[in-house]
């Protein structure tokens, strides 16, 4: 059985994910000064239109738009077949069930180097 709260994702009582944590840009922020990216909303506005993956910007949560943070939805995948196999989750049935969103990571590593 699982449980949700306000800061934390929990399943059997383990604790797997704090779903409140921004990906912080930050110590990019140099680099995408030079592209003329100095807020989060100008930093996703470009994600998007350079590379196909969207985030939502950190300032919609309350946090500064100047801090270069950012959210990543992971909604793309089969939930409920990875929960159902917990216990023997491996990394290709990772990699198979979740395929779009490792994509979307790739693509956003990629963008930032």
């Amino acid at each position: 059985m699982s449980k949700t709260s306000i800061s934390h994702i929990y399943v059997d009582t383990k604790r797997v994910i704090s779903p409140i944590s921004p990906l912080l840009f930050s110590p990019f922020a140099e680099s995408l000064a030079g592209r003329a990216i100095a807020t989060d909303r100008q930093l996703c506005e470009r994600l998007l239109d350079d590379s196909g993956v969207a985030l939502l910007p950190g300032s919609v949560f309350g946090l500064s738009a100047d801090a270069l943070t950012a959210r990543l939805a992971y909604v793309d995948f089969d939930g409920a077949a990875l929960l159902d196999n917990l216990d023997a989750l491996d990394d290709d049935q990772v990699k198979s069930s979740a395929a779009k969103m490792l994509k979307g990571i790739d693509r956003l590593g990629d963008w930032l180097h």
